[in-house]
């Protein structure tokens, strides 16, 4: 038995990025980044009240993912789940960054009536405006300064609440960088699996699984055009020689069907998208692909993905399980 057989059973699953930037909302092209300010608290918690749990859960039921990798938030300093841990350090009140409702709760109850499993995503970073209070010097972030002890330690007890609060709700972490040595990554995943010893995560030689983060475009080419899209000739490269690597870890990809990450559009050839799929868990590893979920500028429920990317999904759905599934007529 080993912790990610759950994971290699799903074969893919769905990412959300649920935030408040303000761009990025939208279905054809536009700046990678558009200028605005993030939202009060009072419109943060509005836009986390109105994500339609029941609609998202029947979405990805039909396209039988294994399970939804949710953000829980990133470095604008607001979250999508209550925690009183994060409210004391930082000095906020509780709903001012942290919302009032606890979403990835209400998410679990609809993902386990379909058989699915919720995981959440993290970075290893805070907001610019509490890093002092997390025990680092303002700005060291952005400098890629290695992160102090003190630091490691109280971005754990943060992590280690919400585990201990959603306990075996959550099956896994997917954390947006890691530490700066092997004991803090190993601090780091033991406040992860702190309520749920079961849970995996991907952070280095302490984790699970592969975080498997895209290969992008940007690295080859310099034009301006190419930043955060995926670079398809490298990707087609990266493929398991096996479910584990050689470290023991499950093998893993992720990726985004939008041309950058929460997108909403269908950027990306969907013949390739579905190819490299099932290449993919033909050999052992896992696919999770990143959706662009409605904030409010599309139509349709918040929360839910694009047409454009469900027809996507519904065609990898057909390919990956088309001996074991009946596809809809």
């Amino acid at each position: 038995m080993h912790r990610t057989d759950w994971f290699h059973e799903s074969r893919y699953g769905v990412m959300f990025h649920f935030m408040p930037q303000p761009w990025k909302e939208t279905e054809q092209s536009y700046p990678l980044h558009e200028p605005g300010e993030f939202p009060s608290p009072i419109e943060w918690n509005r836009l986390v009240d109105e994500f339609d749990v029941d609609a998202v859960g029947e979405q990805l039921s039909q396209v039988k993912a294994g399970y939804l990798l949710l953000s829980l938030g990133q470095t604008s300093g607001y979250y999508l789940a209550p925690n009183p841990v994060y409210d004391e350090l930082s000095g906020f009140r509780p709903g001012e960054r942290c919302s009032t409702r606890d979403l990835p709760s209400d998410l679990h109850r609809v993902l386990d009536r379909h058989g699915l499993r919720l995981m959440l995503y993290l970075p290893v970073e805070t907001a610019a405006e509490v890093e002092d209070a997390f025990g680092r010097k303002k700005g060291d972030a952005k400098a890629r300064a290695p992160r102090p002890d003190v630091f490691i330690e109280r971005w754990a007890q943060v992590i280690q609440w919400w585990s201990d609060h959603y306990g075996s709700a959550v099956a896994g972490w997917w954390f947006d960088g890691q530490g700066d040595t092997p004991e803090q990554n190993e601090r780091l995943a033991a406040a992860a699996r702190h309520g749920n010893p079961e849970c995996i995560t991907n952070l280095g030689d302490a984790g699970d699984y592969t975080g498997g983060h895209c290969a992008v475009a940007h690295r080859r080419r310099p034009e301006p055009e190419w930043y955060g899209r995926i670079d398809w000739d490298v990707q087609a490269e990266r493929l398991p020689e096996g479910r584990f690597t050689a470290e023991g870890q499950q093998w893993h990809t992720l990726l985004h069907l939008g041309e950058h990450w929460w997108d909403r559009d269908g950027f990306y050839d969907t013949d390739t998208e579905v190819a490299y799929t099932r290449n993919v868990i033909d050999r052992g590893g896992v696919v999770t692909w990143d959706c662009g979920p409605n904030i409010g500028r599309s139509d349709g429920a918040i929360g839910t993905i694009s047409d454009v990317q469900m027809t996507k999904l519904i065609r990898i759905r057909d390919a990956v399980w088309r001996d074991e599934y009946t596809p809809d007529v």
